[in-house]
């Protein structure tokens, strides 16, 4: 029987990995799969809020606020009548977005 000798650890290169993720593409990456958990049939859109020390401060997806049900959200493009469409509620949460995010930002969260 053959015996294979392993290398010792000071023969084992010791440098680091330079095929890694730079910060822009890993937070891209987060925002694509937070992305993947809206339930709209239409569009996926992700996103992650990010601070200056490259700290995650936020992640979302395009759906409703916490407590109302995905179930209940008309997911139309287009119907007679505008509240039977995702539009009403797909405009209005932005602009709660942004408010809270300037809130966060005087706080000096953001």
């Amino acid at each position: 029987m053959r015996m294979i000798r392993r290398p010792s650890m000071s023969e084992v290169p010791c440098r680091k990995r330079d095929d890694y993720l730079e910060w822009p593409e890993y937070f891209m990456a987060v925002a694509f799969l937070s992305a993947q958990r809206s339930k709209d049939p239409n569009s996926q859109v992700g996103a992650c809020i990010v601070n200056a020390e490259n700290k995650i401060v936020g992640i979302g997806y395009n759906g409703m606020p916490n407590g109302c049900s995905d179930d209940l959200l008309p997911w139309r493009r287009t119907a007679e009548n505008i509240l039977d469409t995702k539009y009403p509620y797909a405009e209005a949460l932005p602009k709660l977005h942004h408010k809270i995010a300037n809130t966060q930002k005087d706080k000096g969260i953001l």
